[in-house]
Protein backbone atom coordinates (compact mmCIF):
# COMPACT_ATOMS: atom_id res chain seq x y z
CA UNK A 1 0.00 0.00 0.00
CA UNK A 2 1.45 3.42 -0.86
CA UNK A 3 2.20 6.14 1.76
CA UNK A 4 -0.92 8.31 0.11
CA UNK A 5 -3.45 5.49 0.22
CA UNK A 6 -6.49 5.02 2.43
CA UNK A 7 -8.32 2.00 2.98
CA UNK A 8 -11.63 2.62 4.26
CA UNK A 9 -13.35 -0.15 6.63
CA UNK A 10 -17.09 -0.32 7.05
CA UNK A 11 -18.34 -0.10 10.75
CA UNK A 12 -21.81 -0.95 11.37
CA UNK A 13 -23.80 2.03 12.79
CA UNK A 14 -21.07 4.62 12.08
CA UNK A 15 -21.52 7.55 14.42
CA UNK A 16 -21.63 10.82 11.49
CA UNK A 17 -18.46 11.93 13.69
CA UNK A 18 -16.27 9.59 12.55
CA UNK A 19 -16.98 10.29 8.93
CA UNK A 20 -15.54 14.24 9.98
CA UNK A 21 -12.70 12.93 11.18
CA UNK A 22 -11.97 10.93 8.63
CA UNK A 23 -12.54 13.79 6.21
CA UNK A 24 -10.47 16.43 8.45
CA UNK A 25 -7.70 13.71 8.32
CA UNK A 26 -7.68 13.54 4.54
CA UNK A 27 -7.70 17.18 3.88
CA UNK A 28 -5.21 18.09 6.57
CA UNK A 29 -2.86 15.12 6.14
CA UNK A 30 -3.10 13.32 2.88
CA UNK A 31 -4.10 16.57 0.33
CA UNK A 32 -2.04 18.52 2.10
CA UNK A 33 1.25 16.44 2.07
CA UNK A 34 0.82 14.49 -0.82
CA UNK A 35 -1.44 16.73 -2.98
CA UNK A 36 -3.47 13.54 -4.03
CA UNK A 37 -4.64 10.79 -2.19
CA UNK A 38 -6.05 7.59 -2.95
CA UNK A 39 -9.17 6.27 -1.30
CA UNK A 40 -10.70 2.48 -1.52
CA UNK A 41 -13.69 0.58 0.44
CA UNK A 42 -15.25 -2.63 -0.49
CA UNK A 43 -18.62 -3.04 0.39
CA UNK A 44 -20.69 -1.54 2.85
CA UNK A 45 -18.11 1.23 2.95
CA UNK A 46 -18.55 2.59 -0.63
CA UNK A 47 -20.88 5.20 0.85
CA UNK A 48 -18.27 6.64 3.32
CA UNK A 49 -15.51 7.12 0.00
CA UNK A 50 -18.34 8.68 -2.29
CA UNK A 51 -19.43 11.08 0.60
CA UNK A 52 -15.66 12.29 1.76
CA UNK A 53 -14.94 12.92 -2.05
CA UNK A 54 -18.04 14.64 -2.98
CA UNK A 55 -17.04 16.89 0.14
CA UNK A 56 -13.88 17.88 -0.82
CA UNK A 57 -15.01 18.16 -4.34
CA UNK A 58 -17.95 20.82 -2.95
CA UNK A 59 -15.36 22.55 -0.50
CA UNK A 60 -13.05 23.34 -3.90
CA UNK A 61 -9.91 21.46 -1.95
CA UNK A 62 -9.68 18.44 -4.50
CA UNK A 63 -10.69 17.19 -7.92
CA UNK A 64 -11.91 13.45 -9.05
CA UNK A 65 -9.02 11.89 -10.81
CA UNK A 66 -9.83 8.43 -11.37
CA UNK A 67 -12.94 6.76 -9.89
CA UNK A 68 -13.14 3.03 -10.72
CA UNK A 69 -15.64 0.19 -9.43
CA UNK A 70 -15.27 -3.31 -9.73
CA UNK A 71 -16.24 -6.32 -8.18
CA UNK A 72 -13.90 -8.90 -5.89
CA UNK A 73 -14.38 -12.20 -4.82
CA UNK A 74 -13.91 -13.32 -1.22
CA UNK A 75 -14.79 -15.98 1.09
CA UNK A 76 -17.22 -16.08 3.52
CA UNK A 77 -15.91 -16.82 7.06
CA UNK A 78 -18.84 -18.33 8.03
CA UNK A 79 -20.02 -20.67 5.02
CA UNK A 80 -17.27 -21.35 3.33
CA UNK A 81 -18.70 -19.92 -0.15
CA UNK A 82 -17.49 -17.59 -2.52
CA UNK A 83 -19.16 -14.04 -2.18
CA UNK A 84 -18.58 -10.94 -4.79
CA UNK A 85 -18.23 -7.76 -2.92
CA UNK A 86 -18.30 -4.48 -4.59
CA UNK A 87 -14.94 -2.36 -4.34
CA UNK A 88 -14.70 1.59 -5.23
CA UNK A 89 -11.37 2.95 -5.67
CA UNK A 90 -10.91 7.23 -6.10
CA UNK A 91 -7.73 9.36 -6.57
CA UNK A 92 -8.48 12.68 -6.14
CA UNK A 93 -5.67 15.45 -6.54
CA UNK A 94 -5.68 19.02 -5.01
CA UNK A 95 -6.92 22.32 -6.28
CA UNK A 96 -3.94 24.71 -7.00
CA UNK A 97 -6.04 27.51 -6.80
CA UNK A 98 -3.05 30.23 -5.60
CA UNK A 99 -0.73 27.99 -5.98
CA UNK A 100 2.20 28.24 -8.61
CA UNK A 101 1.64 25.91 -11.51
CA UNK A 102 3.97 24.03 -13.08
CA UNK A 103 2.80 21.30 -15.62
CA UNK A 104 0.06 19.39 -14.06
CA UNK A 105 1.38 19.53 -10.57
CA UNK A 106 0.63 22.24 -7.60
CA UNK A 107 4.02 23.66 -5.85
CA UNK A 108 3.80 24.84 -2.35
Amino acid sequence: MEKNQISVVGVPDAIPFKYMDLLIYVKEEYIKRYNNVKLSALGMAIPTVVLISEILKEDGLATQKLIAISTVQMNDKFTSRHIQKAKVYARLTQICSTKLKLGKDCII
